[in-house]
């Protein structure tokens, strides 16, 4: 039987849903839930390219740099919707021993892309929205525990493509430390204007291991560089 992939669905299930305001009447509001507790540092100029970025993660008590990353925001699906993604990647020795795709997503009904220090939850995309507080959700190679246990009962885990499930009992979050602005905003014939901003944080996850029941825990410290793009509804073709 050909196996299922389960995440890359779920994606487009949460982007389709997020552009129907009539179907979510729990729609997170401008700031709503979400309290910015240090001041937002402006740099004038940065040197973007300063060793001082990095992404480190620790799996399996192993602690190894990202090969890749990139956390950007944008509102291309709709006007006043802000779309922010996380991207983590593994480098080859630690995906080969634990094949972990970490991707996280964030819809929020905004018209400011840029990011603000504090505590934001992270969620399986099964798992029912709680509140207003925004919140990430994991869309990485993961699947719920309601998924992995019907899938047992079933017996259709050997057709399950993912290789984690997605622990709501552990404490999953991403915490953003300080954030500081970076003027180097700029406009194109009022189409766009984009920008950066420096962010301090970190994230950590409980997951469980499919091919041994083996609970681990995810953990990254970063200090990465944010890029937003805001393209001017009105005036796009």
């Amino acid at each position: 039987m050909k196996k299922i992939s389960l995440a890359s669905l779920l994606i487009l299930i949460a982007l389709l849903a997020s552009c129907n305001k009539n179907k979510e009447p729990n729609t997170i509001k401008e700031d709503v839930g979400m309290v910015d507790n240090s001041k937002t540092l402006v740099k004038e100029s940065l040197d973007l390219n300063k060793p001082e970025l990095y992404c480190e993660i620790e799996l399996e008590s192993t602690k190894q740099q990202a090969s890749n990353y990139e956390l950007k925001s944008f509102n291309a699906l709709k006007k006043g919707a802000i779309t922010t993604t996380f991207s983590i990647s593994l480098n080859e020795d630690m995906y080969n021993r634990n094949p972990l795709e970490i991707e996280l997503i964030m819809i929020r009904e905004s018209n400011s892309p840029k990011l603000i220090t504090g505590t934001y939850p992270i969620k399986s995309l099964m798992e029912s929205e709680k509140g207003l507080v925004r919140y990430f959700d994991f869309v990485g190679n993961v699947i719920s525990m309601e998924t992995y246990k019907n899938a047992i009962a079933v017996d259709l885990l050997e057709d399950i493509e993912e290789d984690f499930v997605f622990l709501s009992e552990g404490t999953n979050k991403l915490i953003i430390e300080s954030v500081e602005g970076i003027n180097i905003e700029e406009e194109e014939n009022g189409v766009y204007e984009s920008g950066k901003q420096l962010l301090t944080g970190s994230l950590q996850v409980s997951l469980l291991k499919v091919s041994n029941k083996e609970k681990i825990q995810l953990k990254v410290d970063f200090r990465v560089n944010h890029d937003w793009i805001l393209v001017n509804m009105d005036n796009k073709k």
